[in-house]
């Protein structure tokens, strides 16, 4: 019975050291993986943002650059000829991609299309 007995423990402590060798070598290989993981996940996402803001700004700037384009367009056009103000206020092209469109003169007259109230004593050559 003693050599039963002695078996049976040594059984079960082998046993149980497999069995915490195996739970410790799954945690160690769960936690390297996880890890691992994380970090090309972090760097994924900190890729894309980059990558993201990168085509926002461009964007922007595209926006922006080809507005003021339209903008100097326009002022060499009332440069040339003050008899089409108007005409050149009005077009398409300006109205399509503006809300509104104005020009304040040196003299202190001042154009705004479409046809808006402007507040009395207003003076274009003035900040307020």
């Amino acid at each position: 019975m003693t050599f039963l007995n002695i078996r049976g423990k040594l059984l079960h402590r082998i046993i149980l050291t497999a069995s915490l060798i195996v739970i410790a070598s799954f945690a160690l290989f769960s936690t390297t993986i996880y890890v691992l993981e994380r970090q090309d996940l972090e760097d994924n996402v900190a890729r894309t943002l980059a990558t993201t803001g990168a085509s926002v700004a461009s964007g922007t700037g595209n926006w922006f650059q080809g507005r003021l384009l339209l903008a100097e367009q326009a002022a060499d056009a009332v440069g040339s000829s003050k008899d089409t103000l108007e005409l050149i206020l009005t077009g398409k092209t300006l109205s399509s991609e503006f809300l509104s469109v104005y020009l304040g003169e040196e003299t202190g007259a001042f154009t705004v299309l479409p046809k808006a109230e402007i507040p009395e004593g207003f003076d274009p050559r003035k900040r307020p």
